[in-house]
């Protein structure tokens, strides 16, 4: 990542608000003014000399301007600093530079903690990627304040390079937004049920050996509707699907991710919370992990190099994408082709890889245009507050 890393900056990437005991923050309070008084050069020294780009600073509120628009003012200027404090920088010097940069922006107490123990404090890591901004996704009014939530974005010379989910408070301070908390995430990660698409092992039951689809629908659709199975439930209801598809469609082996919505999602579960996405990367299944959802995604089997698989392995498959691991750049997932599939861990780029839709039928050719799809799964209303 180009805001952080390392052992010591690791620790800003662990889901945790910033923030330090009460000491420690009396200690930062008085250090801040001591530090705006000195020291000012070699904190900028380290920090990129273009500025002009930076975004107008907020300013104290404004009658014509709706609340939320000044929260999305605060954070956007409060991003496009992150870029400008260089956490490899000695300690004094970064300190001032959290000062310097960031006092506009947060409160007198979040900011002390940062200057307490700056391995907390949001910065620039690395010269390339940097933190370029905060994207944000979501404004919500809260009883104190706002919560935001957004992404970091990461950029280097040839463009963006990947982005972060980030969390924010902010409270109206002294005729003022200001940023309470912000926290970095670093691990999402879904309850979805597991279950390999031959749970009993009966892989010479063709309706299981080519049950990748039905399974990764059966599971997808229990999390989003909140419910569990035995393995018993599982292999009844996996090939009550295959039965059923080859009833009405005179097929069950291979479905395209369009099939699985229309067949499986809604003809057989009449399931309406899943929709299909074209043109994907990773990025955009780490955005839907994130803000809610999981991705059933068509891969090229063999690409995956999962060892639990029979060599050589599917030459097609399909399997849910339940969670992300951005500190170790990882996709959690559950995988229906081995026993061992449960939250299942492959490197975001070998997944990335291996995206790939196909034809339905039976064995067809690989589409000659890659197609990298996925079928973006919500839970139903009944069941949010279970999951």
């Amino acid at each position: 990542m180009g805001f952080g890393g390392s052992t010591a900056a690791e620790k800003r990437f662990r889901e945790k608000e910033a923030g330090m005991r009460k000491t420690g923050i009396v200690y930062g309070i008085l250090l801040v003014p001591l530090l705006l008084g000195a020291g000012t050069f070699a904190a900028f020294q380290y920090a990129p000399a273009d500025v002009s780009a930076l975004p107008q600073e907020p300013s104290l509120f404004n009658a014509k301007e709706s609340e939320q628009d000044m929260i999305e003012k605060a954070v956007e200027a409060f991003g496009a600093r992150l870029r400008l404090v260089s956490l490899t920088a000695p300690l004094e010097s970064l300190r001032v530079s959290i000062v310097e940069q960031y006092a506009q922006y947060v409160t007198p107490e979040l900011l002390a903690s940062w200057v307490v123990d700056p391995s907390y404090a949001p910065g620039r890591l690395v010269s390339s990627p940097w933190p370029d901004r905060i994207e944000l996704s979501g404004i919500t009014k809260e009883d104190a304040g706002y919560s935001v939530q957004g992404y970091i974005i990461e950029l280097a010379s040839d463009g963006e390079t990947g982005r972060t989910p980030v969390s924010l408070s902010l409270i109206e301070h002294n005729k003022q937004w200001l940023i309470d908390s912000f926290l970095v995430k670093d691990v999402v990660l879904h309850d979805v049920p597991f279950t390999p698409q031959a749970p009993f092992a009966n892989w010479l039951d063709p309706r299981q050996n080519y049950g990748c689809e039905e399974t990764s629908a059966f599971m997808a659709i229990s999390w989003a509707r909140g419910e569990t199975f035995s393995l018993k439930e599982a292999e009844d209801t996996i090939t009550s699907i295959a039965d059923w598809q080859e009833e009405h469609y005179g097929e069950f082996h291979d479905t395209s991710a369009a099939d699985t919505i229309h067949r499986i999602f809604q003809g057989y579960f009449d399931f309406h919370n899943a929709k299909l996405r074209s043109r994907i990367t990773v990025d955009d299944i780490k955005e839907v992990l994130w803000e809610g959802g999981i991705a059933v995604v068509p891969v090229r089997g063999q690409a995956l190099q999962n060892p639990y698989y029979t060599p050589p392995g599917p030459l097609i498959h399909m399997v849910v994408v339940i969670g992300y691991d951005s500190l170790q750049k990882e996709f959690i997932v559950n995988d229906p082709g081995t026993k061992r599939g449960g939250q299942l861990r492959y490197q975001e780029d070998v997944l990335g890889a291996a995206l790939q839709d196909y034809r339905s039928g039976f064995n067809e050719p690989l589409l000659e245009t890659p197609s990298q799809v996925m079928i973006i799964v919500t839970p139903e209303p009944a069941a949010q507050d279970s999951n």
